[in-house]
């Protein structure tokens, strides 16, 4: 989800990023968005253990917003410069 609404990502980008296909991908946005819609979702500030504990997404997100920029498959540019930038 993260890949798609902070980082402007395709459905396809995501299956690329993720080595799956497309169908697979729409599942489960759709899910999480489902899940969002039900639970709630409200943004809150988080403590230094919420925070700590989705580190590692966050530094995942940011691998996979470099690895797309750096080896775009899905775009005419191999090396799409702005998502180099932005993931650093």
């Amino acid at each position: 989800m993260a890949l798609q609404i902070l980082c402007g990502f395709s459905v396809e980008e995501i299956s690329n990023a993720f080595l799956t296909n497309k169908e697979t991908i729409k599942k489960r946005l759709y899910r999480t968005k489902t899940n969002l819609r039900n639970d709630n979702f409200q943004i809150e500030s988080l403590n230094k253990i919420k925070i700590q504990s989705r580190l590692e997404t966050v530094l995942k997100t940011l691998y996979l917003l470099f690895n797309e920029g750096f080896f775009s498959k899905t775009n005419n540019q191999l090396i799409r410069k702005e998502l180099c930038s932005e993931s650093i």
